[in-house]
């Protein structure tokens, strides 16, 4: 999975914040993503392809939570990204995901 669009990450007023920037972008988004610490993390790791796999592994060394806790979170995040058509490559419910498990919400 990956981002369908190139963003620039800038802090504003104590928070973190993903501009489009690009032709491609230019039309299908409009405004800026908030995000918070965690979200930003998983949008740096998402401007190249990736994993749920690689994205649950690099949080668990960042952060101070399960795997199954880390998991829901990185699950949820992306797939709220991609209901917004921020990013490609997410299962579909039902797919099998790389962990081998069943994607549980629609992508």
């Amino acid at each position: 999975m990956k981002l369908k669009y190139e963003f620039e990450l800038m802090e504003m007023d104590e928070q973190t914040v993903a501009l489009p920037i690009g032709e491609e972008s230019e039309g299908a988004i409009h405004g800026i993503v908030k995000l918070n610490d965690s979200g930003a993390f998983i949008f740096k790791l998402l401007a190249e392809e990736t994993t749920e796999d690689a994205i649950v592994a690099a949080m668990k060394k960042e952060y101070n939570a399960s795997e199954e806790q880390i998991r829901a979170f990185v699950r949820g995040f992306v797939d709220s990204l991609a209901k917004q058509g921020l990013v490609d490559g997410v299962p579909a419910k039902g797919e099998k995901t790389a962990d081998g498990e069943k994607a549980t919400k629609q992508g």
